[in-house]
C-alpha cells in the first residue's frame, strides 16, 4: 500500500498530469485532440509522455480517455487535498494580512514617539520586509499548487443554493452522524421523496455508511465551514469584493504617507527616517494587495454571485 502511493504521489507531482485528471473527471471523456485543445499544449511528444505515465489511472477506448475506478480515487485524493489546504491558504492570508498592518503600525507609532533610534527603525522595517515578502512568496507556490488541483465543477455553491440543503449540512456537522428518520425530522422536511431529492443533490458532501448513518465528507466540511465564514461579519477579508480590499488597503496606505510626510515637514524625524517609512508603507500595501487578489483567486466565498446566505 505504502508503494502505491509513493508511486501515485510520483505520477502526480506534475501539474500537468493532475490537470488531465480534474479534465477527464469533470468532462467524462476527451479524445486525444480534445485533451491537446484544454490542455493548450501543442508538443504531441510532451502529451504522449503524460498520458503513458498516466496509464494506471485511465481507461482508453474508441471513444477516447476517461478515469478509471483508480483514476476517480486519484481524483477524489485531489479534491481532498485541495479542500483542505484552499482553507488553510485562506486563514493565512487572513492572519498574514493582520500581521503586516499591525508590523507596520508598530513601526509607525514607535517612529512617531521617537522610541526607535534609526538602526533599530532600519532594522525592524528590513525585518517586515522580509517577512512580507517570504509570506507572498509561500502563499504564491500554495496558490500555484493549489491551481491545478481545482476542478472545474462549480456545482458546490449551485448544490447549496438552497435553505433546506444548508440545513441538513448544518444538522451533520453540528451532531456528526444522523440516521434518514432523524435528519429528516431536524430538518423538517414533509416528504421522503423531497428528503430523496435533497440528498441525491448533496451527494459530494455528504456520505452515508452501511449502518444508514448520515456524516459529511470532507467535501462537506468545507461547505459547513465556507457558510459560517461567510455568516461571520468580523471576517472582512473573506467578505469585502476584491476592489472594497483594493481601495481600504490603498487609503490606509495614501494616510500614512500623508501624515509621514506631514511629520517629516515639522521636523519630527529625519529624511532617512521618512524614507524608510515610505519604501515599509509601498512594500507592505504590494503585499497585502497581492494577498487580497490571491484570496480572491481562490474563489471560496462568492458571496456578491450566489445566495448562499440565509
Amino acid at each position: 500500500m505504502h508503494s502505491d502511493l509513493a508511486g501515485l504521489n510520483k505520477i502526480l507531482r506534475d501539474g500537468t498530469r493532475r490537470q488531465i485528471i480534474i479534465l477527464l473527471h469533470d468532462r467524462t471523456v476527451l479524445t486525444y485532440s480534445d485533451l491537446q485543445e484544454a490542455l493548450h499544449m501543442q508538443d504531441r511528444g510532451r502529451l504522449n509522455y503524460h498520458l503513458k505515465t498516466l496509464v494506471p489511472l485511465l481507461n482508453k477506448t474508441d471513444n477516447g480517455y476517461s478515469l478509471s475506478e483508480q483514476g476517480t480515487t486519484t481524483w477524489k485524493m485531489l479534491q481532498d487535498f485541495s479542500y483542505n489546504q484552499k482553507t488553510r491558504l485562506a486563514t493565512t492570508i487572513k492572519y498574514g494580512r493582520n500581521a503586516i498592518a499591525l508590523g507596520l503600525v508598530a513601526i509607525y507609532f514607535l517612529t512617531y514617539h521617537q522610541h526607535l533610534t534609526f538602526e533599530w527603525l532600519l532594522g525592524t522595517s528590513i525585518t517586515l520586509c522580509a517577512i512580507s515578502a517570504a509570506l507572498v512568496v509561500f502563499v504564491k507556490v500554495q496558490s500555484s499548487r493549489l491551481g491545478s488541483c481545482r476542478s472545474t465543477d462549480t456545482s458546490l455553491l449551485e448544490t447549496l443554493n438552497d435553505k433546506t440543503r444548508r440545513k441538513i449540512v448544518d444538522l451533520l456537522r453540528e451532531n456528526g452522524r444522523l440516521s434518514y428518520t432523524e435528519l429528516m425530522k431536524a430538518a423538517k422536511v414533509d416528504s421522503s421523496g423531497q428528503m430523496n431529492y435533497h440528498l441525491k443533490a448533496l451527494s459530494s458532501v455528504v456520505s452515508v455508511d452501511e449502518t444508514g448513518q448520515y456524516t459529511l465528507t470532507k467535501k462537506g466540511v468545507f461547505a459547513y465551514n465556507s457558510q459560517r465564514s461567510i455568516k461571520n461579519a468580523n471576517s472582512m477579508l473573506k467578505i469585502n469584493p476584491l476592489w472594497h480590499q483594493w481601495f481600504a488597503i490603498a487609503l490606509v496606505s495614501a494616510l500614512m504617507l500623508a501624515a509621514n510626510f506631514l511629520l517629516y515637514t515639522r521636523g519630527a524625524f529625519s529624511s532617512e527616517t521618512a524614507a524608510i517609512n515610505v519604501v515599509i508603507v509601498a512594500f507592505a500595501a504590494t503585499a497585502m494587495l497581492y494577498l487580497a487578489k490571491v484570496n480572491d483567486d481562490l474563489k471560496l466565498y462568492q458571496v456578491k454571485n450566489t445566495n448562499i446566505l440565509p
